[in-house]
């Protein structure tokens, strides 16, 4: 009974081990931010500090594999994170937020007018003009992850609203049946597909010709645009294991 108790013991210690090596050999990465310059001026910024800081560290959380460790330093967030090892992950996550937005093509513009176009993410494929209005933007977007289409095995992004979203994005795709939709992220286009029929379950399937690479990149930047900028600047990021 006692050895059995011993060997139990014995195992956990083990496994502790073990989680603690697997952490020191996990690549480690230190971000500074810095609080923007409008709210420094302000004054009060240990009270604007500790106000963000629930911020900075739900944002945090999400990019490596154990929970980030955040300090405040003056005027400054000091992020230790572990299990990244690409360094513009974290400075994407602490920049500007990319902006998505979806909008009709303006079939009735002229190829050759003066209409303003907005350019392809693709440099092969040909600008468009669209419609001023925005009918659904990445406040909605619940999930974005990189995929491979099941026909032609091609990189693709799938895409799945919250409820919200679900149903302003069958709202959309019920008025509009024939009409063309652009997917618009940072100010270029990704997609402009025809709409064949209202599309009520939530879900969205990127096509292009993307690479695994672009695909898993676009995800990344979509499953972002719900969240707000925060009033900080990326001042350094750099690997420290």
């Amino acid at each position: 009974m006692k050895r059995a108790e011993w060997i139990g013991g014995g195992v956990v210690v083990v496994a502790a081990a073990i989680g603690v090596a697997t952490y020191f050999t996990q690549p480690r990465v230190e971000v500074v931010l810095k609080l923007a310059p409008a709210l420094e001026a302000g004054g009060h910024i240990p009270e604007t500090m500790a106000s963000l800081r629930a911020a900075v560290e739900q944002r945090a959380d999400g990019l490596g594999t154990r929970r980030a460790t955040v300090r405040i330093d003056g005027d400054r967030f000091v992020i230790a994170l572990a299990g990244v090892s690409d360094l513009d992950v974290p400075r994407r996550a602490f920049g500007p937020m990319p902006k998505f937005a979806m909008r009709l093509v303006d079939e009735d513009a002229r190829p050759f007018s003066d209409a303003p176009r907005v350019p392809a993410w693709e440099p092969s494929q040909p600008s468009l003009a669209l419609r001023g209005r925005v009918l659904l933007t990445g406040d909605h977007i619940r999930d974005a992850r990189a995929d491979f289409d099941q026909r032609s095995g091609q990189p693709v992004v799938s895409i799945r609203f919250d409820d919200a979203g679900t149903a302003a994005f069958a709202r959309v795709t019920r008025a509009n049946v024939g009409k063309r939709l652009a997917i618009v992220l940072n100010g270029r286009i990704l997609t402009a597909p025809q709409i064949m029929e209202p599309i009520t379950g939530g879900a969205l399937q990127i096509t292009g010709n993307f690479t695994t690479a672009d695909a898993e990149r676009i995800a990344g930047l979509l499953v972002l645009c719900g969240y707000r900028d925060l009033p900080v600047t990326v001042v350094e990021v750099r690997k420290t294991g």
